[in-house]
């Protein structure tokens, strides 16, 4: 099961978010225990359990079906400790890499597939916002490099 979350606890950020476009927080519940993924600066993983639908950080908003795993308990926890070292919390980054998407990794390496799309579609839109800056900020710098001008 996926659980969604509206960020913070902001009841206003709750009343903006929508499918179209939304800020949201994602967990997986597998055998009793909801995983995802934050920031941290200890040099550990960012990976985290809680209780489901109880993540103290974010405000509970609905869960969805994804089936059922084929896995066993021990298999979902060799996946998990699998996944743990490429998910440091200091790698974290709200629209490159956030908890949608170790979800969706943790969902496909369950068997059950991708999350729905429009969960990420905000933090895609500000990758795509993100790395436009880069490129024009990458040819500015080549052409004051090169002693280009606009005249």
């Amino acid at each position: 099961t996926l659980h969604v979350y509206d960020l913070g606890e902001s009841r206003a950020l709750a009343g903006l978010n929508s499918r179209a476009l939304g800020a949201f927080h994602v967990a997986v519940e597998v055998y009793g225990y909801e995983w995802s993924y934050g920031w941290n600066d200890d040099g550990d993983t960012g990976v985290f359990a809680c209780e489901p639908k109880q993540c103290e950080m974010h405000t509970y908003r609905e869960s969805i079906s994804m089936g059922t795993t084929t896995l066993s308990r021990e298999q979902v926890n060799t996946l998990l400790d699998k996944l743990e070292p490429t998910w440091l919390g200091e790698h974290y980054d709200m629209v490159a890499r956030n908890c949608c998407h170790f979800s969706r990794e943790f969902s496909i390496g369950l068997g059950v597939g991708e999350i729905p799309r429009w969960l990420y579609r905000l933090a895609d839109a500000g990758a795509a916002v993100e790395g436009g800056l880069k490129a024009i900020r990458a040819k500015l710098a080549s052409r004051v490099g090169s002693g280009a001008s606009d005249e």
